[in-house]
């Protein structure tokens, strides 16, 4: 049975919960989640939590919020022009949605304040600043396959 390493590719079941118990996030009635370690693809907590763990494996870990998605930092708020928003985009405030910058990142934003004609988002995760729990079930450890191996010469 395979060990998980920060090379593994693992496949989990997961429930996150936020501290007052509220989940924010599961495969309960969906996929099972497959991920590559080592790529920076996931909360390095969680990958750290699962170091170490076979299949089969069942567990609870708690996150501070500095093994999730970092402390929420001040400053990253930015007045948008409501017309700039995509028209299925609800203009209130609470509202999560995706913003995408010319240089093909993508981010999360919050809406905060809604003025006549602007808004004012968030840019901070919606889940920084929070500490996190997650119960994992591990289903499947595999190793990563290198598509740069050296052909074996005989």
């Amino acid at each position: 049975m395979e060990t998980v390493n920060e090379n593994s590719v693992v496949t989990i079941e997961y429930t996150g919960k936020l501290e007052d118990g509220r989940v924010f996030d599961t495969t309960e009635g969906k996929q099972p989640f497959k991920v590559a370690l080592g790529k920076g693809l996931i909360i390095k907590g969680l990958e750290k939590a699962l170091i170490g763990k076979k299949e089969g494996d069942e567990f609870d870990v708690e996150l501070k919020s500095d093994e999730a998605y970092g402390p929420k930092r001040e400053g990253l708020t930015q007045e948008l022009p409501k017309n700039s928003l995509p028209e299925k985009i609800p203009r209130e405030k609470g509202v999560v949605m995706q913003l995408s910058y010319p240089d093909g990142k993508n981010v999360l934003a919050t809406i905060v304040d809604v003025k006549d004609d602007k808004v004012k988002v968030d840019l901070n995760h919606p889940l920084a600043g929070k500490d996190l729990n997650f119960h994992i079930k591990v289903l499947k450890v595999e190793e990563q396959q290198n598509q740069n191996k050296e052909e074996k010469k005989d």
